[in-house]
């Protein structure tokens, strides 16, 4: 899908051979993606629809719906090459989960629409794994993937939500995404190449403490903590982040009373150790999360089906069984304030097993980015033009970080935050891949094939995208 030229002979002005770095030619498919992953940063749908319709909203789905076209009409040459891994195992047992809830489920609507949302996440993901095939075509992702809290933090910092967004027009939408934006955006500053884009990125990051503390949200403001712990430890500079650290720290007592009195904000954070979970919200969420449980352990394989746990407990549930809950239809619709649960309990045992493997996934992955030879296919692929991967990696490890801490206190299990972690993650783990690795792969699943005369004969993998000095396939 993207084609790289180099003259065989290039030499420099000595005559040695010189490596140049490959030109991509960026073709429609990859502006295919380019224009997903604008609408999954940045949801200009939902920005247009606010202000001319709601029918506007539906935009993103023929976007999504267009790339998933796409990866369907493509899976056979996938197959071929050999590059099953693109179609994401994990994801695709999640989806078939989904679907063996069918039959237990008792509001199968919300079920479609569930799943709908996750088909047309993977046709963003499968597709960007696929097309995107150097690291010189992932760049404008990872730099939307960056700069795009410049958007969300425009609206949101001052009132610590996004009024004409359906998820962050909650404080607790809006403080998990800042949550994640002031690692994400620190990480990318440190791996910048351009001083412009370094001063830029440090501002975002403290521009996302900001709005932590502008929402309130206590289970944000504990992420943010413990991210911060987290890049502490990685940093290889720790007593110059720990000064970095001591700014963020007077960042929240500004923020503190520039947004609050003050203590009305350090009351609201503490609360959430004083409630425990026999007063408050804390007492609440332990019943919805108990609840939950106990409709995991009526249908533990597949579950209840998806976004069904609260209808399938409205009618499971003798009346007086939950003192918060006294009347079981309480619990239809209810927000579970937990992913994990809401897996648990929605997707069953197989499901949750499934979503612990994208989990894993991702952390096996990240860490490969680090590697020295991941490094160099980078830098020869022209990645490090505008970033180090390191610190790219970093990044979205920080960010995923604050979205696993997060879930256990929200419900962000249909937002489009995994797979964005999830599926760049792959991407960068995809295109600095060494060549030996993908030659090898190609040629042990995908030698032979039929062809139309009835001969048998060797294929050359799709996966065509090449660094200098190579072919993949």
């Amino acid at each position: 899908m993207v084609s790289t030229t180099m003259p065989a002979n290039a030499t420099g002005p000595s005559g040695a051979a010189k490596v140049r770095r490959p030109k991509a030619r960026i073709t429609p498919p990859v502006w295919l993606v380019y224009l997903g992953w604008f609408t999954v940063l940045f949801d200009p749908h939902y920005f247009v629809a606010a202000f001319a319709g709601a029918a506007f909203g539906r935009l993103a789905t023929v976007v999504y719906f267009m790339l998933l076209i796409l990866l369907l009409a493509r899976i056979p040459l996938n197959v071929a090459a050999g590059r099953l891994w693109v179609l994401f195992p994990a994801y695709l047992v999640w989806l078939v989960v989904g679907v063996l809830a069918l039959p237990v489920a008792p509001n199968i609507g919300l079920v479609v629409d569930c799943l709908k949302i996750l088909l047309l996440y993977w046709g963003l993901s499968v597709a960007t794994t696929d097309v995107i095939r150097t690291p010189s075509v992932v760049l404008p992702i990872v730099a939307m993937f960056g700069f795009r809290f410049l958007w969300w933090e425009m609206w949101g910092t001052a009132a610590g939500l996004v009024p004409w967004h359906p998820s962050m027009s909650n404080f607790d939408g809006y403080g998990t995404l800042t949550a994640q934006g002031a690692g994400i955006c620190y990480w990318l500053a440190m791996g910048a190449k351009k001083r412009s884009h370094r001063m830029l990125l440090f501002a975002l990051s403290a521009v996302s403490v900001l709005g932590v503390v502008a929402s309130a949200a206590r289970g944000a403001f504990l992420a943010l903590v413990i991210v911060v712990g987290a890049i502490w430890l990685r940093s290889s500079k720790k007593l110059l982040t720990l000064g970095v650290i001591a700014g963020a720290a007077v960042l929240v007592s500004v923020g503190a009373m520039l947004f609050f009195d003050g203590a009305a904000f350090y009351d609201e954070i503490a609360s959430s150790f004083s409630e425990g979970n026999s007063e408050g919200t804390g007492k609440q969420r332990w019943e919805l999360w108990t609840a939950a449980f106990l409709v995991f352990k009526e249908h533990w394989l597949f579950g209840v089906g998806a976004g069904n746990v609260g209808a399938f407990a409205a009618s499971f549930f003798a009346p007086g069984q939950f003192e918060l809950f006294p009347v079981p239809a309480m619990f239809y619709g209810y927000n579970l304030h937990n992913s994990y649960m809401q897996v648990l309990a929605e997707f069953g045992a197989v499901g949750f097993g499934a979503f612990m493997w994208i989990h894993l996934d991702f952390f096996l992955k990240n860490r490969q980015l680090r590697s020295p030879a991941a490094v160099e296919q980078w830098r020869i692929g022209g990645g490090d033009r505008l970033f180090d991967l390191p610190q790219v990696s970093l990044a979205l490890e920080a960010g995923f970080l604050a979205l696993m801490l997060t879930n256990l206190v929200y419900a962000n299990l249909f937002e489009a935050w995994l797979v964005v972690f999830w599926t760049l993650n792959r991407t960068l783990w995809g295109v600095t891949r060494s060549p030996a690795k993908r030659r090898s792969a190609s040629r042990r699943s995908a030698s032979k094939l039929v062809t139309p005369t009835g001969a048998v004969g060797r294929v050359r993998s799709v996966d065509t995208v090449a660094f200098p000095q190579h072919t993949d396939g």
